[in-house]
């Protein structure tokens, strides 16, 4: 039977390169990054080549880019970084229907005395402008809208 894999929105197949770049660093380049030992700067090469690459991809300087293990702790770094860099101001605004790692960033940082507004959405799921409007305004540090 043929398959169709329509849930690529938390993964996607890899490419075969991809594939093939991760055995081999996988069976040779696995020590720590952060070692001084000569298998941890091997690692390290391999990490900051790949880090390089990404930043000539993205148009970025490679101080600019940040891996992270993945979606939550990507969220978690860029919100509460700019939330940090954007001080006084003290507001993060978010809609109904984001992803359950920014809702619960957004629940954390209510928490610890962030102004947190949900913007709402109609039946259909879109987001409700005039809401969002009335949200955001000179205390506004954050807007996180999927």
């Amino acid at each position: 039977m043929d398959w169709v894999y329509l849930d690529n929105n938390a993964t996607t197949r890899p490419a075969p390169e991809v594939v093939g770049a991760m055995m081999a660093a996988l069976a040779e380049g696995w020590a720590n990054p952060s070692s001084a030992h000569r298998m941890g700067q091997t690692a390290r090469h391999a990490v900051d080549r790949a880090r390089g690459q990404v930043a000539a991809l993205a148009g970025c300087g490679e101080g600019q880019l940040i891996f992270t293990s993945g979606g939550t702790e990507s969220i978690n770094a860029a919100v509460r970084g700019l939330m940090a860099g954007r001080a006084p101001r003290r507001r993060l605004v978010t809609s109904a229907v984001e992803h359950s790692a920014m809702r619960e960033l957004a629940m954390r940082m209510e928490g610890e005395g962030v102004d947190v507004r949900i913007v709402g959405v109609d039946r259909p799921g879109r987001l409700d402008w005039d809401e969002l409007d009335r949200a955001v305004d000179g205390d506004t540090a954050v807007v996180s809208i999927m």
